[in-house]
């Protein structure tokens, strides 16, 4: 019996303020998760993950899946490195390999004398290529795509979307319903999914990319939507939306305002006027009427931003904002080119905000001052019933170790 088992590496925390609450791999690029992604090459087969320790017991309550153990009986297991862009099989049959990119571990397809021990700590430390290196003989040089930060996902997304229209749906139809004087232009490249209602006004435009919308999704009056964009099942799409291309959105979102080359994960709410441009978001983030992000310098300048890591030079000279999961802004928050927001945060002030803002922090005219864990437990329940769901003890737990690892953070 073989299996395949995706794993979290030391680079992951590069992804933040993304990654605090989701492994790396449940980062979505284009149609997919990477996870999902990596899988859809491997359809049938086991499939155990490894992530960092805090996460294990929400993954555990959440997936089907093994966590940070291999099931017993495997005689090879792959290990596929869950920042990879998987754009090619890799055999989970054959000799042991290791695939690399540097210093990076892409897959490592191990036989049960070697892997039996592994851990997935082993994946997370720094050290991974060296000590495996020393025990597999044949070792490949890939030229691969991994993600390394937010704006690799952003930079991917258009042509995810093309690939995964073309591999997975291959051709435009209509399931759901569309009322009088919805307008498309290549409508052979534009899906919309069952229950999903298209109201009067709406132009669809595929000519430069697809169009997905998923199932029971709302798009009201008078909205543009621009190909290549895909949007989740059950979201509503508000009045006079203009979603411009390079735009994934999540399930269950509520957008409205102008979007382009953004992704917004599930749960999260953009629902009024204001620009949204070369931007992540994570969960269960709110965005005040006529929030906006600027996301070039008028010097044209390559922007940089700030991590944990310390200050990166993107190479970008487009890039809007990363916000963490349940962060939130007031109405008329202006956020310039490379701000960063973190888990949990909530923005208040009437000037520009910090481009670097803590997890677990109010971002106030006065300063950056710590938010009370418990009061914000007290917000992410009501957020989470709007939505008819229940902030179960594994979260809140999950949460609380969220917030004493970013202690760091506000203590900088």
């Amino acid at each position: 019996m073989n299996s395949l088992c995706v794993f979290e590496d030391y680079k992951c925390e590069s992804l933040q303020p993304l990654v605090y609450i989701r492994p790396v791999y449940d980062i979505h690029c284009g149609m997919f998760s990477l996870f999902e992604r990596i899988t859809n090459y491997y359809p049938g087969a086991g499939v155990s993950l490894f992530c960092r320790e805090y996460l294990k017991d929400f993954l555990t309550e959440k997936r089907e899946n093994d966590v940070n153990k291999l099931p017993a009986g495997e005689e090879t297991c792959l290990f596929i490195n869950g920042r990879l862009l998987m754009l090619d099989h890799v055999s989970i049959d054959g000799e042991e390999e290791l695939g690399v990119k540097g210093d990076v571990i892409v897959y490592a397809r191990l036989k049960k004398e070697t892997f039996k021990d592994i851990t997935s700590a082993a994946f997370l430390d720094k050290g991974a290529k060296a000590a495996l290196a020393q025990k597999i003989r044949n070792v490949v040089e890939l030229k691969v795509e991994l993600i390394d930060y937010f704006w690799d996902l952003i930079n991917h997304n258009n042509a995810m979307m093309e690939l995964d229209f073309q591999t997975h749906i291959k051709e435009g139809r209509v399931e759901g319903t569309l009322c009088d004087g919805v307008h498309f232009v290549k409508k052979e490249k534009v899906f919309i999914g069952a229950g999903s209602m298209i109201k009067p006004g709406c132009a669809l435009d595929a000519d430069e990319g697809p169009i997905y919308i998923g199932k029971n999704v709302t798009i009201s009056s008078n909205s543009v939507i621009e190909g290549p964009v895909y949007i989740g099942d059950g979201s509503i799409i508000n009045p006079l939306t203009r979603i411009r291309s390079g735009s994934n959105i999540g399930k269950v979102c509520k957008i409205g305002g102008e979007i382009e080359h953004s992704i917004i994960h599930d749960y999260s709410n953009k629902q009024h006027d204001g620009f949204l441009g070369n931007a992540c978001l994570g969960s269960w983030v709110n965005l005040g009427a006529d929030t906006i992000n600027s996301n070039l310098k008028n010097t044209y300048a390559d922007i940089t931003i700030k991590l944990n890591e310390g200050v990166v030079n993107t190479g970008q000279m487009f890039l809007g904002v990363a916000i963490g999961d349940h962060a939130k802004s007031a109405i008329n928050t202006v956020f310039m080119t490379g701000t960063v927001v973190g888990f949990g945060a909530n923005i208040v002030t009437s000037g520009y905000p910090n481009k670097y803002i803590p997890s677990f922090t109010w971002c106030i005219d006065r300063g950056i001052v710590p938010i009370d864990f418990e009061g914000f437990i007290e917000i992410a329940e009501k957020v989470m019933q709007r939505r008819n769901m229940t902030l179960t003890l594994t979260e809140r737990n999950l949460y609380r170790e969220i917030y004493n690892i970013t202690a760091k953070e506000r203590a900088k």
